[in-house]
């Protein structure tokens, strides 16, 4: 029973987060102007973006599950993607929580933020891409690792 019901989890889990990565990197790749200008406008404040706080959050509570599900049965691919996603999680809260100084940054790079946003959809598109691979496998019972 905990199997189907982990199969059933990254199967969800495997098209939300490929589907949200999917997205965003298109967004960003082809109109990364509204982020940046988003960005921009927070980094002239003393306040956390709200926005991405709540992304993070999000994300986070999404991947909890995963994360315990990934034994029942253990499975290599579920539990390295799983940690991939807490890392990424981590490493943006990190820049959350230095948000005074990460400010500084975007605003000094603000020249050069519109092509650093661009890359990271390219990178979001290809992540999102391998992700809805897993799916596919998981869903047609291919073994991986």
């Amino acid at each position: 029973m905990t199997e189907a019901f982990s199969d059933q989890w990254f199967v969800i889990y495997y098209l939300a987060l490929g589907s949200l990565l999917l997205a965003t990197g298109a967004g960003l790749l082809w109109r990364p102007d509204p982020l940046k200008n988003y960005l921009l406008e927070a980094a002239s404040s003393d306040r956390r973006p709200q926005g991405l706080r709540r992304v993070l959050s999000w994300v986070f509570f999404f991947t909890l599950p995963g994360l315990v599900l990934s034994f029942f049965p253990f499975s290599w691919t579920e539990l390295l993607l799983t940690l991939w996603s807490l890392f990424i999680v981590y490493i943006c809260g990190v820049q959350l929580l230095r948000w005074p100084q990460f400010r500084h940054l975007l605003r000094s790079r603000k020249f050069r933020l519109h092509q650093d946003l661009r890359k990271g959809g390219a990178l979001m598109v290809s992540a999102g891409l391998v992700i809805i691979l897993l799916a596919y496998f998981k869903i047609h019972g291919h073994a991986f690792l």
